[in-house]
Order: C-alpha cells, then structure tokens, then sequence
C-alpha cells in the first residue's frame, strides 16, 4: 500500500513538471493570443468612411463623418447636387431653385408658366445631368379632371424646358436619375404596381421597362458607372420586406443584365429611401425612418458595400452624396 502511493506520488511530481516545462521558457509552445479576460482580442475597427459632404431636407449638408451639420436655406427639400459640386437644386414653396453650395441667396429655376410644359402645380425631385446642363424632375398639374406626374427636363440655368413622358392619366412618373453618360434618364412609374423605367433624354422613343418581371420598386434611385470596368450599377429602394435595399447591374441604356442583389442595411425599419452612390461607388447613403417612443425619426446611414459596415452619420432625409469629394 506504501508503495503504491509513493508511485501515485512520484505520477503526480512528474505531471506537474511536464506542465511547467511546457508554459512560457524558451522551449514552450506559445498558444494562440488571447486578451487579458482569456478571450480573443476585439476585430479591427471598419474603415472610415471616405471623405465627402451630403446633402439633405431642411435644406442642410453635412460632412460623411457626421460632423459640420450646416443649414442652406430652411425649409428644402428635395436635394441634389451639381456634378461639380458647387451647387444645390432643391424644392421651396412648389418650384426649384438653385443655391451655391455655401450658402447665399436662392436663384428660382422654375416657375409655373414654363413655356413648352402643361402649368404646374408642384415640381419635385430636381436631378442634375452629368454635364451640368439640365435638370430633370417632377411635375404636377391637373388636366381633364386628372391628376399628371411628368417627368420634365429643362436645361439650366433658364433654359427651355421638354416633357420626357406623358404623366398619364392612369400612372404618375417620378423620382428621375441620369444615366452616368447623360444619354438616359430612368424613373419610377406607379401604376398599379410600381417599376423603372428608361426613357431617351433627348425625348426621342417611348420609354421602356429596365427589369420586366420587377414590381418591388418604391422609387428613389442612383446610377453608378465605374470607370475601371465599364459596369453600370443602380441602386435602388424596393417595397419588399426582405430587399428594402437593392443593386441591379445594368446596361449602358438601363436595361438589367442580372437580378437584384440586396444591401444589407441593419434591419432597423422596412422605409429605406434615397440612395446615393459616393464618387468611388463603394458606399451608399441613404435615409431611413425608424419608429421610437416619440415617433418616426428619420436618421441618415452610410453603408460599405463590400464589407456591409454601417455607418450612422446624421438625421437628414432625402440625402444626395457630393459627386466632389
């Protein structure tokens, strides 16, 4: 019995020996690096977010960081910029104007009597060509007892102005894009459903469908050519509850070329709308409206979308990426 337990003894001296021959020494084994609490460290931190202003309703603008807040002119709405970035079209009181990107006196673009265009109501959604000649929108009027949502293009800054399409009756043309060349503008049609169209800026051919069997579009969208590939890709906002955000590879003429591809966008509410490329077509921005104990409130995200980071940057809706860096 003595013996054995100085056997038992002599197992347990050499076990620990072997384990305090295997811990730190010039011949131990280091294990994997862990942190101070024994777990692994935190991963790096996403990169920031490239250096740019947006623009967004109120009429404010402010820096891609979050930071800068700055107000233009109170009470815009519908903002876009310049593709030089030195000016601002947006909405006020029913009709556009146009603001330097600093701030100043607001010079009106449109009025209600333009020549060429039915009388307007309201014009909407301004978006500036790529050449800095033109800009496309929305107008509203009443005609035969029925409600027309047209998209209209005029060049700037008081130049003549061409209806693109018709505005119905039966559907309402909204929202314009250009196409990154300058040649097309694409918009969303509401009628019964609710898809993009293309249609010739020029006003020549009749506008077409760029995705047939698409009827999830709620409008808003931004086209993106990179340079490097020749790719075009929109972006777009989508009414179903799993693709509130989408990217659909085009081509030159806005036909799709593939399926809609969703963004990931953080799930915090089913109302993601204005998305804007940055210059380098790696990011988006956009707005969303997430519900809280003291109601809707409308916040501004940046997402990276190759690594899906998010990026919470501000409270603007509407918003419009600086084509400037």
């Amino acid at each position: 019995m003595r013996q054995m337990t100085r056997v038992l003894i002599a197992l347990c001296a050499l076990a620990l020996v072997v384990s305090l021959c295997g811990c730190g020494g010039s011949g131990g084994s280091a294990g994997p690096s862990v942190g101070t609490a024994g777990k692994p460290p935190p991963p790096p931190p996403p990169p920031p977010v490239p250096a740019g202003t947006l623009v967004g309703n109120g009429l404010y603008t402010i820096n891609t960081n979050g930071t800068g807040k700055t107000l233009l002119v109170a009470g815009g709405f519908d903002p876009c910029w310049s593709p030089d970035g030195q000016q601002v079209c947006f909405r006020l009181n029913n009709r556009l104007y146009t603001v330097p990107h600093s701030g100043g006196t607001p010079t009106q673009f449109t009025t209600g009597a333009e020549p060429g265009l039915p009388g307007g109501n309201t014009d909407y959604l301004p978006a500036w060509s790529p050449d800095g000649q033109r800009i496309a929108f929305k107008r509203y009027w009443v005609e035969g007892g029925y409600n027309r949502h047209a998209i209209v293009v005029k060049e700037w800054p008081s130049g003549p102005a061409r209806l693109l399409t018709s505005g119905g009756p039966g559907f309402r043309d909204e929202y314009p894009t250009w196409s990154p060349d300058g040649q097309y503008v694409l918009f969303n049609r509401f009628q019964g459903g609710s898809r993009l169209f293309c249609v010739a800026a020029d006003g020549g051919g009749q506008p077409y469908l760029v995705k047939a069997d698409d009827s999830s579009v709620s409008g808003t969208s931004d086209w993106y050519r990179d340079a490097a590939s020749g790719e075009n890709w929109i972006v777009y906002s989508s009414s179903s509850s799993s693709t509130e955000l989408c990217r659909l590879q085009v081509d030159a003429a806005g036909h799709a070329l593939g399926s809609p591809i969703a963004l990931p966008n953080g799930g915090y509410s089913s109302y993601y709308r204005f998305p804007s490329w940055s210059p380098d077509g790696k990011f988006v921005a956009f707005n969303n409206e997430e519900t809280t104990k003291k109601g809707p409130v409308t916040t501004t995200y940046i997402l990276d979308v190759a690594t899906s980071a998010l990026y919470k940057v501000g409270d603007l809706g509407d918003v419009d990426w600086s084509p400037v860096p």
